[in-house]
C-alpha cells in the first residue's frame, strides 16, 4: 500500500493568521517531513486558485515525488433534491481540476435520502457524469455518508446501477468505525475503491508526555491494525491517505499515524514509538554516508591506477606487439571501436562527455479496482 496525505489534515497550517505553509509547499512537506508519497486534496482548499496555480501545484508535487492522486469535494452534493444542473456542473468542475492536477480520481459525497425515488434519480445523474469522467480517464469515487450511501449494501447497489469501471468508492476509516462491525463494513466497500482515507482520531500516552516525540502512545477510537487487515483481506494495495482529525501537534501526530500504519503493514501491532523510527533514519543516513565514502575512495584509486597519457611506456609496448595494423596511437584499430570515431571526438587523455540521464515520471497511479457492473451480488457480503 502507498501511504499518502489527506491535505485537509494541514488546514490549520494552510489557512488563517497562523498559516505557515502554502499549497505548493505541501508536497515537499509531506515527502520530507512526514515520509508520505502522494496527496489527496480537498476542493475547498483550491478556492480562488487559477488554472496556472493548479499547474504549479502539480509541478511542485512531481518535483517532490509526492504526486496529486485524488481531488475530493468534501461538501455533500444534493444530486436528488437540489438543482440538478448546478450540482452536475459543480462535479464537472471538480473533474476538470482533477485533470489539471494530474490526479487519477475525484471523490464526491452525495446528499440524498435512502428512498427508491432518490436512488433512481441519483443513479441517472451520476450516469450522465460518467461520460466526462471516462473522457478524462478519471475514476469518480463516492464517499459513504448518512442517507442513500450509508450502508455498504445500498452503496454497492448504486454503483451497479450506474455501471462501468470508472465509478467506485472512497471509504474512510472514521466512517467505518461507526458501523456495528467496522471490519465487515470495510470488506464490503473496499473492493470498489481507488483510494482509502485512513482517519486517525487522536493518541493517548502510555509512557511519557503526549506532546513529547519520545512518548509511547496508542491510537484512540479504533485499532489501526484491524482496519488495515480488513482492506488487505480483499486484496486492496492502493493509496491510503492519512487524515489526522484530532488535537495537538499536526506534524507530530501525522508522523505517529504513519508509523502506526507502517507497523501494522509489517505485522507489528501495538503501541507506537517514534524513537525507533528516528534511529532507523539515523542508520539510513550513516549508511548513505559510508557508501559515499567508499565510492569516493574507489574513484580515487581508479584515477591513481590509470596509465600515462598519450602513448606512455605501456602504450608503446602495446603498439609494438604482434597483431593487426596499428592505429594512430600505436593501438590495434580493429579491436577498439573508439579508434573509428570522428576526428572531432575527445582528444587523448580526455573523457568522453556523458549523455544526460533521462528523467522518469514520478506520478503514481492508483491500482485498478473492481467493476461495479461486473461484480456479482454474492461479493457484497464479503
Amino acid at each position: 500500500m502507498l501511504l499518502a496525505l489527506a491535505v485537509r489534515s494541514l488546514r490549520s497550517m494552510l489557512v488563517g493568521p497562523q498559516a505557515t505553509l502554502t499549497l505548493t509547499d505541501v508536497p515537499a512537506f509531506a515527502y520530507e517531513q512526514l515520509g508520505l508519497h502522494g496527496l489527496l486534496l480537498s476542493a475547498d482548499l483550491l478556492a480562488g486558485k487559477s488554472r496556472d496555480d493548479l499547474t504549479k501545484l502539480r509541478d511542485a508535487a512531481d518535483r517532490a515525488r509526492c504526486s496529486c492522486l485524488v481531488l475530493v469535494e468534501d461538501q455533500p452534493q444534493p444530486l436528488f433534491e437540489g438543482d440538478g444542473a448546478a450540482v452536475s456542473e459543480r462535479i464537472r468542475r471538480v473533474l476538470a481540476a482533477s485533470t489539471l492536477l494530474g490526479c487519477n480520481a475525484a471523490g464526491v459525497a452525495i446528499e440524498a435520502p435512502d428512498t427508491e425515488e432518490a436512488f433512481e434519480a441519483v443513479a441517472d445523474r451520476l450516469r450522465a457524469l460518467m461520460g466526462d469522467a471516462e473522457r478524462r480517464e478519471l475514476n469518480l469515487l463516492l464517499m459513504p455518508r448518512p442517507g442513500l450511501t450509508e450502508s455498504p449494501e445500498r452503496l454497492t447497489q448504486l454503483l451497479k446501477k450506474v455501471g462501468g469501471f470508472r465509478v467506485g468508492t472512497l471509504p474512510e476509516f472514521a466512517t467505518a468505525a461507526k458501523a456495528e462491525d467496522p471490519a465487515a463494513y470495510l470488506r464490503k466497500v473496499t473492493p470498489y475503491a481507488s483510494a482509502v482515507i485512513a482517519s486517525t482520531l487522536g493518541f493517548r500516552a502510555i509512557e511519557g508526555d503526549l506532546a513529547d516525540e519520545a512518548a509511547i502512545v496508542e491510537h484512540e477510537g479504533f485499532d489501526l491494525a484491524e482496519t488495515l487487515e480488513a482492506i488487505a483481506a480483499v486484496g486492496y494495495d492502493g493509496a491510503v491517505a492519512l487524515d489526522y482529525q484530532g488535537d495537538g501537534d499536526v506534524r507530530l501526530n501525522l508522523t505517529r499515524s504513519r508509523v502506526g500504519f507502517q507497523n501494522a503493514m509489517e505485522g507489528k501491532a501495538g503501541p507506537i514509538s517514534l524513537i525507533e523510527d528516528a534511529d532507523d533514519d539515523e542508520l539510513d543516513a550513516a549508511a548513505a554516508a559510508l557508501l559515499d565514502a567508499i565510492f569516493a575512495e574507489e574513484g580515487a584509486e581508479e584515477g591513481a591506477e590509470e596509465g600515462p597519457e598519450d602513448g606512455g611506456e605501456d602504450g608503446e609496448k602495446d603498439g609494438s606487439g604482434e597483431g593487426g595494423d596499428e592505429g594512430p596511437h600505436g593501438e590495434d584499430a580493429g579491436s577498439d571501436p573508439a579508434a573509428t570515431s570522428d576526428a572531432d571526438g575527445p582528444e587523448d587523455g580526455e573523457a568522453a562527455p556523458k549523455k544526460p540521464a533521462s528523467k522518469k515520471s514520478s506520478r503514481k497511479k492508483a491500482p485498478a479496482k473492481a467493476s461495479a457492473s461486473d461484480t456479482s451480488d454474492g461479493e457484497d457480503g464479503q
